[in-house]
């Protein structure tokens, strides 16, 4: 299309639903930068609970399950079995410690980091297994995705939808207590992917 200047990767992916077992963090994580030594699972998972909060992530899931609206990105491992998730890490970490009730503990022995992880139901456990993912060649197919991704968000512009998880009172009483909780604020909410299901 003329004029556009994202265009989707060259090579056709595809997105399949995958078990969480197979998916790998990503030890290139740019999030990671300036980590020294070898990074484990545990020192990945708790520099992502530092950075990037996980902790929020935890509670959501546990309260209201996996939403798997958008796929992991990922590529084959150098060993051409696992998937190594490009970009998601942040969901990947979450969900293993929902899942893996040791790893938390596994964590604060390594790490010195206490991660607080919510107790899980089996129903909201069985939104976990399998996820969808979409599968690219190479960091450069992904990375060309996501700005396609990225750049035809802002294209096609913001839309606004009100929230009531930041709801305050309106207005005030006299000296008294909020009896009446209002949505006050808005959170912006990104166009349709433009991934399809496969």
């Amino acid at each position: 299309m003329p004029g556009n200047a994202a265009t989707a990767p060259a090579e056709p992916a595809t997105t399949t639903k995958v078990p969480l077992d197979s998916l790998r963090l990503d030890r290139s994580n740019p999030r990671l930068v300036g980590g020294a030594g070898r990074l484990t699972d545990e020192s990945i998972i708790a520099r992502l609970y530092g950075a990037a909060d996980l902790d929020e992530l935890l509670q959501s899931i546990s309260a209201n399950g996996y939403l798997d609206v958008e796929p992991l990105i990922v590529m084959r491992g150098s060993g051409g079995g696992d998937l190594v998730v490009l970009e998601g890490n942040r969901r990947l970490a979450a969900l293993r410690l929902l899942r893996e009730p040791d790893l938390a503990d596994r964590i604060e022995s390594s790490e010195r980091i206490r991660i607080s992880v919510p107790p899980v139901d089996s129903s909201v456990r069985d939104t976990f297994d399998p996820v969808s993912a979409y599968h690219v060649a190479s960091r450069e197919d992904a990375r060309a995705f996501i700005g396609f991704k990225t750049t035809r968000l802002r294209s096609s512009g913001p839309r606004t939808r009100t929230s009531s998880a930041s709801a305050k009172c309106s207005p005030a009483p006299k000296g008294g207590t909020c009896s009446k909780r209002r949505a006050t604020s808005t959170r912006r909410t990104p166009a349709p992917s433009p991934w399809t299901p496969g």
